[in-house]
Order: structure tokens, then C-alpha cells, then sequence
């Protein structure tokens, strides 16, 4: 009798742990589609992991812009995939144009607990793929900007989709303070244009930039899936000196203009 309740009680503690480690913000619904396997995912990048990636070509000459109509990735930009995530250019990723990159994830595979920050959710680095850059600065003048329209999508949770931008592997900030973006809704989440400053890494040889993304679930898995879409990504140099500047020129030229037709005109009405 005794062996028997000390049997039991392994079995309860056993069954207490398995249910500590569980994450309760799981719906049933997702609950069921993963028991049942309904979908089985379409990515599979374990052959790819083997084969070693070329190093992106460097990003050199600017004004730098790229729209992706081409339906490929240029040779300035290597989408580097995870075991779980994937990266692609796709149509239904593009801002009022033809293509656009997406990312997205795979099954729940190498995905724990539901993140409640962003740390946790790129430490499931199955999950993340990436977009790798070399910046070469040519010394224009102003400063150089990163600039690119993104939106996001998510299944069951806005926790299940992440997005960054590093530099030298370290995540930095756009214009308005912010170190990363998740989705916000599940399919409604419009088109944001973000704006990095470079100009504290210019005067560098040359520097990684880094666009990644941490995601679930793969397109379409539900609603739309764990997504990130991405187009028009630019590298700029800008003056907020040397804008006022041309400006006025414009505007001299203009009272220029009128003037001088001005003055033709009286005196055509003397002769």
C-alpha cells in the first residue's frame, strides 16, 4: 500500500510540473489544431542551416532604394531563414506594388511560452529570420537614414509576432523611440513608414545592419498567420541644413522669374 502511494504521488508531481510549464494563454482552439496536426507546415529549412550563405554585397552608393519589383531579394540583401521562420518575396507583402518581403514563422516547434517581452521572443532563435545588410557610408553630407513601410498580422495572439532592426547585432531605435514593433491586431494593423538614424554609425568603414523577425506560425496558418511584410527600404543621406537652403532657392527663382516679366510687361505698355 505504501509503494503504491508513493507511486501516485511521483505520478502528481510529475503531472504538477508538465502543468507549471504549460502556457495557459494558449486558446483551445490553437490547443486543438496543434493535437490534431490539422496543418502541417510548409517550411523546412533544415537543409538549409548546412549550406553557408554568400555575405550580402556592400551597400555602397546612395541614395539606396529598393521596392523589391524584381520578385527577388539583390544580391545587397541575404534573407537568412531559421528552422522554424522563413523569409520570401511575395506579392501579398507588397505596399501598392507588385512584391514586397515576408516573413513569417512555421509550427510551434522551438516556441515556449508565450513572450511577454521582446527578449524572450527572439531567444526562440528557430523562429527568427533574418534580412542581412552591409552599409558602406560614402561621406555625403547630412545624415544617413534607414527608411522602409512595414505592417504585421497574427494568429491567435499579438505576442506571437516581433520585429527589429539592429545594428552590429545590437537592436536600435527609429525616430519615435521605439526598439521594436509587435502586431497590434490580428489582421487590421495599417502601413507604418519608420525612420532609423544612422548618423551615429557613418563615420564607420562600415557597419551590419540587421532586419529580423521573430514569429510563430506560418501564413495563413490562421487568419493570416504570424507575418511581417516589408517594402520600400531606402538608404538616404539627408540635411535638414541644406533642405531650407534649396528651398529658398526655389523661391528666389520664382520672385526672380516674376519679376522680370513683370518689368517686360510695363514696358511694353510704355512703348
Amino acid at each position: 500500500m505504501n509503494q503504491k502511494l508513493l507511486f501516485l504521488g511521483i505520478v502528481f508531481s510529475l503531472t504538477s510540473l508538465v502543468g507549471l510549464t504549460q502556457d495557459y494563454s494558449i486558446s483551445s482552439l490553437e490547443m486543438q489544431m496543434m493535437n490534431n496536426q490539422e496543418k502541417e507546415s510548409p517550411i523546412s529549412n533544415s537543409l538549409i542551416q548546412l549550406v553557408p550563405l554568400a555575405p550580402p554585397s556592400p551597400i555602397s552608393v546612395f541614395p539606396f532604394i529598393e521596392d523589391f519589383e524584381s520578385g527577388t531579394f539583390p544580391s545587397n540583401m541575404v534573407p537568412t531563414p531559421g528552422l522554424q521562420s522563413d523569409l520570401t518575396v511575395v506579392s501579398n507583402a507588397a505596399n501598392s506594388s507588385n512584391f514586397g518581403a515576408m516573413f513569417e514563422g512555421s509550427s510551434s516547434l522551438g516556441w515556449g511560452a508565450t513572450p511577454v517581452n521582446v527578449t524572450e521572443a527572439f531567444s526562440y532563435t528557430d523562429h527568427v529570420s533574418k534580412l542581412e545588410m552591409i552599409v558602406v557610408p560614402d561621406g555625403s553630407p547630412g545624415d544617413l537614414l534607414l527608411e522602409f513601410d512595414v505592417t504585421q498580422r497574427s494568429s491567435f495572439s499579438t505576442r506571437y509576432e516581433w520585429f527589429r532592426v539592429l545594428v552590429n547585432g545590437i537592436p536600435v531605435s527609429d525616430t519615435v523611440g521605439n526598439n521594436y514593433y509587435q502586431a497590434s491586431t490580428s489582421i487590421s494593423d495599417p502601413w507604418q513608414h519608420l525612420v532609423y538614424n544612422l548618423s551615429a554609425y557613418q563615420n564607420l568603414g562600415s557597419f551590419n545592419l540587421t532586419i529580423e523577425n521573430s514569429a510563430k506560425y506560418y501564413y495563413q496558418y490562421y487568419k493570416d498567420g504570424d507575418v511581417a511584410y516589408l517594402d520600400n527600404v531606402e538608404f538616404i543621406y539627408y540635411s535638414p541644413i541644406l533642405t531650407p537652403i534649396t528651398n529658398w532657392g526655389l523661391y528666389l527663382g520664382i520672385i526672380l522669374i516674376v519679376g522680370f516679366m513683370v518689368v517686360r510687361f510695363r514696358k511694353s505698355k510704355l512703348a
